[in-house]
C-alpha cells in the first residue's frame, strides 16, 4: 500500500504520537536501501526501538518493531513514515468509506414508500423474524379479528410467543428477542391507546 494509505490505516491518536517523535527529533538513526527502511526511534523503556520497513518499490509491504506495543502499528512506526514519506506534508484526512448501513439509509431515504412496502412484503414472507418484529412493532395497526383489546393483545402475544418457541421451549436467545418484541408491543399499545 501507498505510504499514505498507510498512514490512515493507524489509528489516529497513535499518529498524533508518531509525529509528536518524529517533530522532537526522536529518530537517532535512519538508513533507506533499496527494499527497506531501518530506524532507531527514541523510546519511553528503553534508549531506543528498532524499526523497518519492507518496500516494494515506493509502497510498504511490511513493518516491525521491538516495542511492548501489542496493538498493529506502533508510534515508532509511525514515527519513521512520517519522516520519510510525509514529513512536509500536512496531514488531510483520508475520505471516508460509507458503510453496509450508510448506504442502506441512504436508499431508504430516496425509495418510493410503494417499492419500499413491496421489499417490506417480500422480506416478511422470506423471514420468519422480520415478520414477529413487525407486528410487535406496529401492532396497533393489526385487526386480529377478535373482540375485544385485551383479547386482540393476548393473541398477540400469543402468536409471538409460539413463534420463538423451539421444541416447545424457549433458549435464552429466543427469551431476550420474545422480551425485546413485548417491549415493542407495548410500545405500540400506548400508540393504540393514544
Amino acid at each position: 500500500m501507498t505510504p499514505e494509505e498507510f498512514w490512515f490505516e493507524i489509528p489516529k491518536d497513535i499518529r498524533k504520537k508518531g509525529e509528536e517523535i518524529q517533530s522532537k527529533k526522536g529518530i537517532i538513526k535512519l538508513k533507506r536501501g533499496k527494499n527497506h527502511i531501518k530506524a532507531a526511534v527514541r523510546g519511553t523503556h528503553y534508549p531506543y526501538y528498532q524499526v523497518e520497513i519492507l518496500l516494494d518499490g515506493d509502497d510498504i509491504r511490511g513493518w516491525g518493531c521491538n516495542c511492548p506495543y501489542d496493538g498493529e502499528i506502533c508510534k515508532h512506526v509511525a514515527a519513521v513514515i512520517k519522516e520519510v514519506f510525509l514529513a512536509d506534508k500536512p496531514e488531510t484526512p483520508k475520505r471516508k468509506r460509507k458503510t453496509k448501513t450508510d448506504v442502506a439509509l441512504e436508499i431508504l431515504e430516496k425509495l418510493p414508500p410503494e417499492e419500499l412496502r413491496e421489499f417490506v412484503k417480500d422480506l416478511v414472507e422470506e423471514k420468519p423474524e422480520i415478520k414477529d418484529k413487525l407486528i410487535a412493532r406496529f401492532s396497533h395497526y393489526a385487526d386480529l379479528g377478535t373482540g375485544s383489546l385485551e383479547a386482540k393483545y393476548d393473541k398477540l402475544f400469543q402468536n409471538l410467543l409460539q413463534s420463538h418457541m423451539s421444541l416447545g421451549v424457549l433458549d435464552y436467545k429466543a427469551t431476550m428477542e420474545f422480551g425485546e418484541e413485548i417491549l415493542e408491543v407495548i410500545s405500540s399499545a400506548k400508540e393504540l391507546v393514544k
